[in-house]
């Protein structure tokens, strides 16, 4: 009988450690301007850089990769999961060969939910003031807010970021006295805001800046 249950615990394990292989495989390091040091043997992400991008440490991952009995959280399996790219479908998949539910978080606010009374709440106060969803979506602002930023949002169809516009809007960044301080706070806070929020998008942002910031990546 105890033969029976080890084997078929081993089983979701050695699939794991497949899957793992084979998805950072699908990767490579220039995918997310990572440079290349020494000699590579192979053009898929290193386990190093898996872990790295993930912000776990080099043994955690190897253990999991590897299909070892170790604990793991769904935060992790959701940042891990935005590391390597995986598709709805292949992210519970990851969750259930872990034994875990997929994480559904909470619903980002869109545009459409702020309420017309909110916006003229915004618009009759003199100063910046705006407001944004746990991804920092701007979903309305006033005129001096607008200024701020360096937007319109009237012309727009999405929801600016915020740290979309700190890291890689030149003209915003262009707006900021003290760009580098205001930057690295920002990405404290919203650091903060990761900790606390069970929300993916807010991992892919993440992942998304890394990749075309590296002054993003220097202060994550």
């Amino acid at each position: 009988m105890e033969m029976q249950e080890d084997q078929r615990s081993a089983k979701p394990r050695a699939d794991l450690s497949e899957f793992l292989r084979a998805k950072r495989a699908e990767l490579s390091r220039d995918d997310f301007g990572i440079c290349h040091t020494g000699r590579m043997r192979s053009k898929g992400l290193r386990r190093e850089d898996i872990a790295y991008l993930t912000h776990v440490s080099l043994t955690w991952y190897t253990w999991l990769e590897q299909g070892r009995d170790i604990s793991v959280s769904p935060r992790l399996l959701s940042r891990l999961a935005s590391t390597l790219r995986l598709n709805e479908a292949e992210r519970r998949y990851l969750f259930r060969l872990c034994g875990l539910q997929p994480s559904t978080g909470r619903n980002l606010l869109k545009r459409q939910d702020v309420s017309q009374g909110l916006v003229r709440l915004l618009h009759a106060i003199r100063g910046a003031a705006f407001v944004i969803n746990m991804r920092w979506d701007i979903l309305a602002a006033n005129h001096y807010a607008e200024a701020l930023f360096g937007i319109n949002l009237s012309s727009l169809d999405h929801a600016p970021n915020v740290l979309s516009l700190i890291f890689l809007d030149e003209r915003h960044k262009g707006l900021m006295q003290h760009w580098e301080r205001d930057a690295r706070k920002a990405v404290a806070k919203f650091r903060l805001d990761l900790i606390e929020a069970d929300i993916p998008e807010m991992e892919e942002l993440v992942a998304d800046l890394k990749m075309k910031s590296a002054s993003f990546d220097l202060f994550c």
